[in-house]
C-alpha cells in the first residue's frame, strides 16, 4: 500500500564531478526509457482508452523531443555562459561601466571569439 508518512533518505555524490555524471545518467536512462516505449509499441498495444493512449503517446513524444533538443543546446548555452563568465563579470568587478556596454553592445566580443578560432 502507500505510507503517507515514510522518509526517504538519499545521499548525493560529493564531489560536483560524479554529481554531474550520475545526473547525466539517470537523465539518460529516462530518455531511453521512453524511447524503447515508443519504439517497442507498448502504449499502442496496451489495454487502455483511447484517450488514455494518446496521451501517453503525447507525454512520451515530449520526453523525446525535449531530449533531443537539450542534446542540441545545452552545449552552445554552457559556451555562451562560459564567454559571459570570461567577459562581462571580470568587466563588473572592475566598474568599468564602458567596458561592461562595449561587452553587451558585442564591440569586445568579436576579437575574443576570433582569438579563439
Amino acid at each position: 500500500g502507500f505510507e503517507h508518512d515514510a522518509i526517504f533518505y538519499f545521499e548525493a555524490e560529493k564531489p560536483l564531478g560524479q554529481l554531474v555524471k550520475q545526473r547525466r545518467r539517470w537523465i539518460n536512462g529516462a530518455y531511453m526509457a521512453g524511447y524503447w516505449v515508443v519504439k517497442e509499441g507498448w502504449v499502442r498495444r496496451a489495454n487502455h482508452s483511447l484517450s488514455t493512449k494518446v496521451g501517453a503517446t503525447a507525454i512520451l513524444g515530449f520526453e523525446i523531443i525535449q531530449g533531443i533538443l537539450i542534446r542540441m543546446i545545452t552545449p552552445a548555452t554552457i559556451a555562451c555562459g562560459l564567454l559571459f563568465m570570461v567577459t562581462v563579470i571580470p568587466a563588473i568587478y572592475s566598474g568599468d561601466g564602458a567596458e561592461i556596454r562595449d561587452i553587451l553592445d558585442g564591440k569586445q566580443v568579436d576579437h575574443l571569439v576570433m582569438a579563439c578560432g
